[in-house]
């Protein structure tokens, strides 16, 4: 999962919704780690933005292949939290 704005704020998809205006997130929890099973929509990692705290879903589903940051990590808007490998499909970053 990434955090990432579109033209008209946040949007889901392979992006978290997060709020308009916010360009930083600090992680204050992994949910899922390498080697864990993950389905669509489950909670991966818990945010937190001067706004507002919340859970980001997974996008796809399949095994954690790697994550990218740790709890206390304070990360910018696009950069992704960690990569899922999908059931025979070539690994993608969410």
């Amino acid at each position: 999962m990434s955090l990432a704005r579109s033209a008209q704020g946040y949007s889901g998809g392979r992006d978290a919704p997060i709020g308009g205006g916010v360009t930083t997130a600090t992680v204050v929890r992994i949910m899922k780690h390498v080697d864990e099973p993950v389905q669509v929509g489950d909670a991966v990692a818990e945010v937190s933005t001067h706004k507002v705290d919340t859970e980001i879903p997974a996008t796809a589903a399949g095994t954690v292949a790697a994550v990218f940051v740790g709890e206390g990590d304070e990360v910018p808007v696009g950069y992704p939290l960690l990569a899922v490998r999908p059931s025979a499909v070539a690994e993608q970053q969410i």
